[in-house]
């Protein structure tokens, strides 16, 4: 009686356990059915391509319509086969980057070998796979004759950040977000125009500043990444030789001035802007009384406001300390990569297809919060701003006003609630396309690892709390940093 039943539970508990594979999708196919009649699954091993397959696209994310229809264009123009690897299918709500790790993980070893990889961001696991492994086939013959992808109309920091040490380009992508420090050109002095500084530079003139000026409203929760951005600390690594300097003078100089930072509780009760309410806080930048402000840039539009954050057009794109001849820290979208096994040329035709504005539904790569990479397409937008008044409040919201010369032009004294009024012009234009078009941004192969940050960070908290000197955070950084370069030259 008891085998009877032994058997009768391992049928049901098998019966169980075969229930939710039943229910699962396929990779490569969504609710409405495959996405690509060329791909078959095993969801133990992965995708598999058919071997009638002449065209391979794998993503791990979910795609845009667009990059679908791509791909029909590419088989009906050619007439071949083209098979699609739909990681984005592993991803779960409790691990959404799973399909990622997976796509990562089967270049890496050799099991898929795609045409062309589509990365959700530049910096993630499957972009970081194909750039460190050079598992991803040089752009610039591509670049270098294409009638509009080409090295002379994509801006100069997108082609820096995809370009390798030994000069071959492993990616693009089709639209950008930026962030950066500005600098109010009145309170900089000499480092006005500057693109770039080190840490000992910013904190010289952190020093230098008035008692009633702020070099910037900053806590020490908030002063590392507000001041140094993403690579700052790259100032005291080298990762050819993998070395380090966290026990320079420099960086124990930097640790007392973020101990001197006011934390918590202080904060609220010495910070001028926590004493005043939003729409208000905009006069301590407008009276010279706050030298820096952090901006993050989604799209054109929060370019062009820049003069509304000081209330003029003195100002400089100085950018985060530690990474001197750097005005930007890029975050890109979608990442196009053609592998090393490629049928190159056709790789080349579907990511420029991909990369052209009228992928857009509105025709223009501004949808959802980003920057375009091309300059001619830059210039176009600038274009629709030249006619109009830039408007905004300062407690939220903005737009723009049509210039009529029988309607007296607006101003700030004129706006219902405190807020701003000026016009982009193409001098402009002119100086932010140099900005962009300028190789001044850290290469996405050079970055600072973000193990290297972490330990770094977990360090100077300790210290912050008080359960370190400035002496003994150098000198735990130092040792953990190098131990870690160490491994992973």
């Amino acid at each position: 009686m008891n085998q009877r039943f032994l058997r009768l539970f391992l049928i049901l508990l098998a019966v169980l356990l075969l229930l939710p594979a039943c229910g699962k999708k396929q990779a490569g196919e969504s609710a409405s059915g495959p996405a690509s009649s060329s791909i078959k699954d095993n969801q133990t091993e992965g995708p598999v391509v058919p071997e009638d397959a002449d065209f391979i696209v794998a993503y791990a994310k979910d795609p845009d319509a667009d990059i679908k229809e791509n791909i029909k264009r590419i088989e009906a123009e050619h007439g071949i086969t083209a098979a699609v690897l739909d990681y984005s299918t592993y991803n779960t709500r409790f691990d959404p980057f799973a399909g990622a790790d997976k796509l990562a993980l089967d270049l890496a070893t050799g099991r898929v070998k795609p045409d062309v990889i589509i990365a959700a961001k530049g910096t993630n696991k499957v972009a970081q796979t194909v750039m460190e492994k050079r598992l991803y086939s040089d752009l610039t013959p591509y670049l270098e004759k294409d009638p509009h992808i080409n090295l002379d109309n994509v801006f100069g920091t997108v082609l820096e950040s995809f370009t390798t040490s030994d000069g071959k380009i492993w990616g693009l992508s089709d639209v950008m977000a930026a962030q950066t420090l500005l600098g109010n050109d009145a309170l900089l002095g000499d480092l006005a125009g500057k693109s770039g500084w080190t840490i000992g530079e910013m904190l010289d003139f952190a020093e230098s500043l008035p008692d009633d000026v702020l070099l910037m409203d900053l806590a020490q929760e908030s002063g590392q990444r507000a001041l140094l951005g993403e690579n700052g600390y790259l100032s005291f690594v080298d990762l050819a030789p993998g070395t380090c300097s966290f026990d320079s003078p420099e960086f124990l100089r930097w640790l007392k001035f973020l101990g001197a930072l006011p934390a918590g509780a202080e904060y609220a009760r010495t910070s001028p802007l926590a004493q005043v309410e939003p729409e208000e806080q905009y006069q301590f930048y407008h009276n010279g009384m706050i030298a820096l402000r952090e901006l993050a840039y989604f799209n054109l539009q929060s370019l062009v406001r820049d003069p509304a954050w000081f209330g003029t057009k003195d100002y400089t794109r100085i950018g985060y300390a530690g990474t001197e001849g750097t005005v930007f820290d890029l975050i890109f979208s979608d990442t196009f990569m053609i592998g090393k096994d490629a049928a190159p040329d056709l790789a080349w035709e579907f990511i420029a297809a991909c990369m052209e504005p009228d992928r857009y539904p509105d025709g223009r790569p501004t949808g959802g919060g980003s920057i375009p990479v091309l300059k001619d397409v830059y210039d176009e937008l600038c274009e629709e701003y030249y006619d109009y008044y830039i408007i905004g409040s300062f407690s939220g919201g903005g737009g723009m006003a049509k210039k009529d010369p029988e309607v007296p032009p607006p101003t700030s004294e004129t706006l219902d609630k405190p807020g701003y009024v000026f016009e982009f012009t193409e001098e402009d234009a002119a100086r932010l396309k140099k900005d962009l078009d300028s190789r001044q941004v850290t290469p996405i192969a050079g970055r600072l690892p973000s193990a290297v940050r972490e330990i770094v960070e977990e360090e100077i908290s300790a210290y912050l709390l008080g359960k370190a000197t400035a002496e003994t955070c150098a000198s735990a950084v130092q040792s953990r940093v190098s131990i870690w370069l160490a491994e992973h030259k």
